[in-house]
């Protein structure tokens, strides 16, 4: 499991990013900013 941080989730790329990592079954989201 890889966890990843987010920088700049509230714009439209990183919510797109949020969205694209909540899918992958290897990573994992520990945060956002």
């Amino acid at each position: 499991m890889l966890n990843t941080l987010i920088v700049g989730a509230s714009g439209y790329a990183g919510a797109e990013l949020v969205t694209y990592i909540n899918r992958h079954p290897h990573m994992n989201i520990t945060a956002l900013t």
